[in-house]
Protein backbone atom coordinates (compact mmCIF):
# COMPACT_ATOMS: atom_id res chain seq x y z
CA UNK A 1 0.00 0.00 0.00
CA UNK A 2 2.92 2.19 0.54
CA UNK A 3 4.69 1.96 -2.78
CA UNK A 4 1.63 1.90 -4.27
CA UNK A 5 0.66 5.48 -2.94
CA UNK A 6 3.85 6.53 -3.34
CA UNK A 7 3.61 5.50 -6.96
CA UNK A 8 0.24 7.19 -7.45
CA UNK A 9 1.73 10.64 -5.90
CA UNK A 10 4.17 10.70 -8.74
CA UNK A 11 2.36 9.62 -11.25
CA UNK A 12 4.40 7.82 -12.69
CA UNK A 13 3.08 3.57 -12.44
CA UNK A 14 4.52 0.51 -10.75
CA UNK A 15 6.74 -2.42 -10.91
CA UNK A 16 5.44 -5.81 -10.63
CA UNK A 17 7.16 -8.44 -10.30
CA UNK A 18 8.20 -12.07 -8.88
CA UNK A 19 11.92 -13.50 -7.77
CA UNK A 20 13.70 -16.60 -6.41
CA UNK A 21 16.49 -18.76 -6.16
CA UNK A 22 18.97 -19.92 -3.73
CA UNK A 23 19.07 -19.22 0.05
CA UNK A 24 21.96 -20.08 2.39
CA UNK A 25 20.62 -19.58 5.85
CA UNK A 26 22.52 -19.69 9.45
CA UNK A 27 21.92 -19.42 13.21
CA UNK A 28 23.67 -18.61 16.36
CA UNK A 29 22.83 -20.92 19.19
CA UNK A 30 23.39 -18.58 21.86
CA UNK A 31 27.29 -17.98 20.95
CA UNK A 32 27.50 -20.90 18.52
CA UNK A 33 27.21 -20.35 15.01
CA UNK A 34 25.73 -23.44 12.87
CA UNK A 35 26.50 -24.62 8.79
CA UNK A 36 24.48 -23.32 6.45
CA UNK A 37 21.50 -24.34 5.34
CA UNK A 38 21.00 -24.35 1.30
CA UNK A 39 17.62 -24.08 0.58
CA UNK A 40 15.96 -21.79 -1.36
CA UNK A 41 13.26 -18.72 -1.73
CA UNK A 42 10.33 -16.82 -3.69
CA UNK A 43 8.93 -13.78 -3.66
CA UNK A 44 6.38 -11.50 -5.23
CA UNK A 45 7.56 -7.49 -5.69
CA UNK A 46 6.04 -4.39 -6.31
CA UNK A 47 8.29 -1.03 -6.48
CA UNK A 48 7.31 2.46 -7.26
CA UNK A 49 8.77 4.11 -10.69
CA UNK A 50 10.03 7.65 -10.09
CA UNK A 51 11.14 9.70 -13.28
CA UNK A 52 12.41 12.30 -11.26
CA UNK A 53 14.45 10.27 -8.31
CA UNK A 54 17.01 7.59 -8.07
CA UNK A 55 14.92 6.55 -5.12
CA UNK A 56 12.36 4.58 -5.27
CA UNK A 57 10.14 2.33 -2.41
CA UNK A 58 9.84 -1.50 -2.86
CA UNK A 59 7.57 -4.07 -1.20
CA UNK A 60 7.90 -7.83 -1.40
CA UNK A 61 5.81 -10.64 0.14
CA UNK A 62 7.50 -14.20 -0.36
CA UNK A 63 8.40 -17.62 1.18
CA UNK A 64 11.95 -18.35 2.42
CA UNK A 65 13.21 -21.27 4.36
CA UNK A 66 15.23 -20.31 7.47
CA UNK A 67 17.59 -22.32 9.74
CA UNK A 68 21.40 -24.02 9.90
CA UNK A 69 22.74 -26.79 9.93
CA UNK A 70 24.62 -29.32 12.08
CA UNK A 71 27.05 -31.50 10.65
CA UNK A 72 29.00 -34.08 12.57
CA UNK A 73 31.93 -35.21 11.99
CA UNK A 74 31.52 -38.69 13.03
CA UNK A 75 31.65 -41.22 15.82
CA UNK A 76 33.39 -44.84 16.03
CA UNK A 77 31.76 -47.72 18.01
CA UNK A 78 33.04 -50.26 20.36
CA UNK A 79 34.19 -52.11 17.26
CA UNK A 80 36.27 -49.90 15.58
CA UNK A 81 33.92 -48.91 13.01
CA UNK A 82 33.52 -45.09 12.11
CA UNK A 83 29.13 -44.09 11.83
CA UNK A 84 28.62 -40.29 10.92
CA UNK A 85 25.32 -39.51 11.94
CA UNK A 86 23.29 -37.81 9.46
CA UNK A 87 23.09 -33.96 9.53
CA UNK A 88 20.50 -32.35 11.27
CA UNK A 89 18.86 -29.81 9.60
CA UNK A 90 16.34 -26.93 11.33
CA UNK A 91 13.92 -25.19 9.17
CA UNK A 92 11.86 -22.85 9.39
CA UNK A 93 9.48 -22.20 6.85
CA UNK A 94 8.29 -18.79 6.80
CA UNK A 95 6.09 -16.24 5.28
CA UNK A 96 7.94 -12.53 5.07
CA UNK A 97 6.52 -9.04 4.29
CA UNK A 98 9.26 -6.66 3.30
CA UNK A 99 9.57 -2.95 2.89
CA UNK A 100 11.89 -0.48 2.07
CA UNK A 101 13.89 2.36 -0.11
CA UNK A 102 16.06 1.51 -3.12
CA UNK A 103 18.84 3.82 -4.62
CA UNK A 104 19.66 3.44 -7.98
CA UNK A 105 22.65 4.24 -9.74
CA UNK A 106 22.43 5.66 -12.92
CA UNK A 107 24.91 5.67 -15.83
CA UNK A 108 25.82 5.63 -19.19
CA UNK A 109 25.31 1.86 -19.35
CA UNK A 110 21.94 0.15 -19.94
CA UNK A 111 22.41 -1.95 -17.14
CA UNK A 112 21.58 -0.06 -13.85
CA UNK A 113 23.23 -1.05 -10.42
CA UNK A 114 21.06 -0.64 -6.86
CA UNK A 115 21.54 -1.21 -2.96
CA UNK A 116 18.57 -1.10 -0.75
CA UNK A 117 17.72 -1.13 2.88
CA UNK A 118 14.32 -2.14 4.43
CA UNK A 119 12.54 -3.85 7.12
CA UNK A 120 11.10 -7.43 7.72
CA UNK A 121 7.70 -9.22 9.39
CA UNK A 122 7.71 -13.20 9.40
CA UNK A 123 5.58 -15.48 10.10
CA UNK A 124 6.56 -19.07 10.82
CA UNK A 125 4.28 -21.58 9.03
CA UNK A 126 5.90 -24.67 10.31
CA UNK A 127 9.69 -26.18 11.30
CA UNK A 128 10.74 -29.90 11.36
CA UNK A 129 11.84 -29.61 15.33
CA UNK A 130 9.51 -32.33 15.84
CA UNK A 131 10.77 -34.93 13.71
CA UNK A 132 13.38 -35.24 15.44
CA UNK A 133 12.01 -36.90 18.31
CA UNK A 134 10.16 -39.69 15.67
CA UNK A 135 13.03 -40.15 13.16
CA UNK A 136 16.39 -39.74 14.97
CA UNK A 137 15.38 -40.09 18.81
CA UNK A 138 19.12 -41.38 19.67
CA UNK A 139 20.34 -38.03 18.59
CA UNK A 140 19.46 -34.14 20.32
CA UNK A 141 15.91 -35.65 20.63
CA UNK A 142 15.88 -33.55 23.73
CA UNK A 143 17.16 -30.25 22.90
CA UNK A 144 14.65 -28.67 21.13
CA UNK A 145 10.91 -27.95 22.31
CA UNK A 146 8.28 -26.63 19.72
CA UNK A 147 6.51 -24.65 22.38
CA UNK A 148 9.88 -22.25 22.14
CA UNK A 149 9.50 -21.52 18.62
CA UNK A 150 8.54 -17.73 17.82
CA UNK A 151 5.88 -17.72 15.34
CA UNK A 152 6.56 -13.83 14.49
CA UNK A 153 10.15 -12.50 13.66
CA UNK A 154 11.31 -9.39 12.34
CA UNK A 155 14.36 -8.07 10.99
CA UNK A 156 16.53 -6.29 8.47
CA UNK A 157 17.18 -6.47 5.08
CA UNK A 158 20.32 -5.18 2.85
CA UNK A 159 21.23 -5.92 -0.22
CA UNK A 160 22.71 -4.86 -3.59
CA UNK A 161 22.64 -5.93 -7.32
CA UNK A 162 21.78 -5.01 -10.77
CA UNK A 163 18.62 -3.89 -13.21
CA UNK A 164 18.88 -5.00 -17.12
CA UNK A 165 16.15 -3.71 -19.17
CA UNK A 166 14.87 -6.15 -22.05
CA UNK A 167 12.02 -3.46 -23.10
CA UNK A 168 10.53 -0.29 -22.31
CA UNK A 169 7.98 -2.28 -20.13
CA UNK A 170 10.05 -5.95 -19.17
CA UNK A 171 13.30 -5.60 -17.04
CA UNK A 172 15.41 -8.47 -15.30
CA UNK A 173 17.16 -8.29 -12.20
CA UNK A 174 20.13 -10.09 -10.29
CA UNK A 175 19.98 -9.20 -6.33
CA UNK A 176 22.30 -10.37 -3.60
CA UNK A 177 21.00 -9.82 -0.25
CA UNK A 178 21.53 -10.26 3.82
CA UNK A 179 18.69 -10.66 6.14
CA UNK A 180 19.48 -11.05 9.79
CA UNK A 181 16.97 -11.48 12.52
CA UNK A 182 16.86 -8.78 15.12
CA UNK A 183 13.94 -10.87 17.01
CA UNK A 184 14.61 -14.34 17.79
CA UNK A 185 13.43 -17.00 15.98
CA UNK A 186 13.57 -19.83 18.69
CA UNK A 187 13.43 -18.37 22.14
CA UNK A 188 14.17 -20.72 25.85
CA UNK A 189 13.96 -17.75 28.45
CA UNK A 190 14.77 -20.45 31.44
CA UNK A 191 17.42 -23.56 32.40
CA UNK A 192 15.28 -26.54 31.56
CA UNK A 193 16.75 -28.97 34.32
CA UNK A 194 16.50 -32.98 34.41
CA UNK A 195 16.81 -33.38 30.96
CA UNK A 196 17.16 -37.46 29.86
CA UNK A 197 20.98 -37.01 27.94
CA UNK A 198 20.40 -38.60 24.08
CA UNK A 199 23.66 -39.33 24.09
CA UNK A 200 23.99 -41.38 27.46
CA UNK A 201 20.53 -42.62 28.14
CA UNK A 202 21.36 -45.15 31.12
CA UNK A 203 23.39 -41.69 32.51
CA UNK A 204 22.73 -38.87 35.33
CA UNK A 205 20.51 -36.18 33.08
CA UNK A 206 21.38 -32.75 32.14
CA UNK A 207 20.44 -29.24 32.14
CA UNK A 208 19.45 -27.31 29.13
CA UNK A 209 20.83 -23.70 29.72
CA UNK A 210 18.58 -20.74 28.60
CA UNK A 211 19.32 -19.96 24.67
CA UNK A 212 18.17 -17.86 21.77
CA UNK A 213 18.12 -18.92 18.20
CA UNK A 214 18.20 -15.79 15.57
CA UNK A 215 18.43 -16.22 11.80
CA UNK A 216 21.00 -15.20 9.38
CA UNK A 217 20.20 -15.81 5.51
CA UNK A 218 22.01 -14.95 2.44
CA UNK A 219 20.01 -14.94 -0.72
CA UNK A 220 20.93 -14.70 -4.34
CA UNK A 221 18.00 -14.01 -6.41
CA UNK A 222 16.83 -13.49 -10.17
CA UNK A 223 13.49 -12.04 -11.40
CA UNK A 224 11.61 -10.65 -13.97
CA UNK A 225 9.62 -7.62 -13.43
CA UNK A 226 6.82 -6.02 -15.79
CA UNK A 227 6.14 -2.13 -15.44
CA UNK A 228 2.24 -0.78 -15.45
CA UNK A 229 2.90 2.82 -16.63
CA UNK A 230 0.72 5.93 -15.97
CA UNK A 231 0.34 8.38 -18.55
CA UNK A 232 -1.50 11.60 -18.32
CA UNK A 233 -3.33 13.33 -21.61
CA UNK A 234 -3.90 16.65 -21.69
Amino acid sequence: MIVLCCAGAAAQGAFFGVKGGLSAGSQKWNNFSRSFLYRGHIAATVESNSETSNRDFYAQLGYHQRGSTLRSGGIFTRNGVRFRPPNQEFIFNNISLGFGVKQKLYGQSVIVPFYSLGLRAEYTIGTNIGDFDQNQPQFYSTYFFETFVQKFVYGVSAGGGIEYPFSEFVEGILEISVHPDIGPQYDQLFPIENVANPRNPGGPPITLPARQVRNFTLEISVGIRFLRKVVYIE
